[in-house]
């Protein structure tokens, strides 16, 4: 076969068959040289070929050592070409792997075929395995005719390349189990269109499909379209990718947890200790523990406390305080002035009976008098002597003041495991 057969065959073969892997060889000038280089190198054993031209010296060994389709038309050579571009990223690997192969394959369709088992065996590999229905290298007129049909196929399947086999074949049949199957195998949002059972129709980009139900991203929310209730009308890539993240938070303020589910959210599981009131729709709802899917912009709020009752209780106990310590310094106050004219009362006894020696005796009869009435008077209180008043229990009010302002201290500690979805870029609004 002809080196612009083999090149125009190997562009073809390789975007059809690369279409399989999501790889399309008009994607970059590079994937279509590394092609064309690879859909021409098996000749390189031949030094008329042109890319025996280009590699000379090395084509001039080859065909003087093994000849013209030998060892680089082998099954063997192919297998070391492809261990030596394992490594070459994905398109090229895929570019490159099927370029080779289709010079091999469409050699096997000329009349002197390839021994594929070389050096093993010269026997050569042909199709068809009729002489007249393969092509002759000096049949200019075929040549010419497998050209015109090459381009024509690559004319035709240019869609197919571009766009790839499998989503090619799930536009074909555009429904909803197609897309999911599309989506599973790309990485960005498929935008899709549907139908509901009004007729009406709506827009968003599908995410994934649960069961019957479809998730689908709008700028809005969510959509959740059923498969047997609405009809797809087509799908195509956005280009936006989307990936989830989830969130495990403890002890989160209100608003930090509202500005979170501001997001799409696929799962909401949320425990408080108040009461948090929302909208699930058009209904108030009220509850400790939140279990909800596939929303967005959900706002969570909690009623306002009343604290007039623990406030005037603190009040009242600020009170009461007071007018113990106020009764215990009053009650102390009284048990020193009792004790101190007890021990005044010694004092002066004492001081009687040191002047009695020398006074007179008119002042003697005074004394005595007064001795009598100082000793009664220090008897009464040996009988009855001044107690010290009992310390009233201080911490006992300091301990209830605490007990009534932790209750002014709303902690609503909300707990929260939240999974969102974001996207590379804002979805623009249906």
């Amino acid at each position: 076969m002809q080196g612009y057969n083999h090149v125009a065959g190997g562009i073809v073969f390789s975007g059809i068959f690369a279409s399989f892997h999501d790889v399309n060889v008009f994607a970059q000038p590079s994937l279509i040289g590394a092609t064309v280089f690879c859909a021409l190198l098996p000749d390189v054993d031949h030094v008329s070929s042109t890319i025996g031209k280009v590699f000379y010296p090395l084509a001039t060994y080859l065909q003087s050592r093994y000849g013209h389709r030998t060892i680089t038309h082998s099954i063997f050579c192919y297998a070391l070409f492809c261990c030596l571009i394992w490594l070459l990223p994905h398109g090229y690997f895929v570019c490159c792997f099927y370029a080779f192969g289709s010079h091999l394959l469409f050699d096997m369709c000329t009349r002197s075929g390839v021994p594929l088992l070389y050096p093993f065996s010269r026997r050569p590999f042909v199709l068809p395995a009729n002489p007249g229905m393969r092509l002759s290298s000096t049949d200019h007129r075929g040549e010419l005719v497998v050209l015109a049909i090459f381009i024509l196929i690559g004319s035709f399947c240019q869609p197919l390349m571009a766009k790839g086999f499998w989503t090619t074949y799930n536009e074909a049949f555009a429904t909803w189990e197609h897309v999911d199957r599309e989506s599973k195998r790309s990485r960005d949002l498929l935008q899709v269109t549907w139908s509901d059972q009004q007729k009406q129709t709506h827009s968003g980009y599908f995410y994934r499909s649960a069961g019957t139900t479809n998730v689908v991203l709008t700028a809005a929310g969510f959509e959740l379209p059923k498969s047997t209730e609405t009809r797809l009308i087509s799908f195509s890539h956005s280009g936006i990718t989307a990936s989830e993240h989830t969130h495990t938070l403890t002890n989160v303020p209100l608003d930090s947890l509202n500005r979170l589910l501001a997001h799409h959210c696929l799962t909401i599981q949320i425990q408080s200790l108040d009461d948090i009131t929302y909208f699930d729709g058009p209904l108030l709802k009220v509850g400790k523990v939140i279990d909800l899917q596939h929303r967005k912009n959900l706002l969570l709020s909690q009623p306002q406390h009343d604290d007039s009752e623990a406030l005037a209780k603190i009040e009242l106990l600020t009170i009461e305080r007071e007018a113990t310590r106020r009764r215990y310094a009053q009650e102390m106050q009284t048990y020193r002035r009792a004790l101190h004219q007890a021990t005044m009362h010694h004092m002066h006894l004492q001081a009687l009976a040191a002047e009695f020696g020398t006074a007179s005796d008119y002042r003697k009869g005074q004394i005595i008098m007064e001795r009598k009435r100082l000793e009664t008077q220090i008897a009464s209180d040996e009988e009855n002597p001044p107690l010290p008043p009992i310390a009233p229990d201080m911490a006992r009010f300091d301990l209830q003041e605490q007990l009534l302002r932790r209750l002014l201290i709303h902690d609503s500690r909300i707990s929260a495991n939240v999974i969102t979805v974001s996207t590379s870029k804002p979805l623009p609004a249906q």
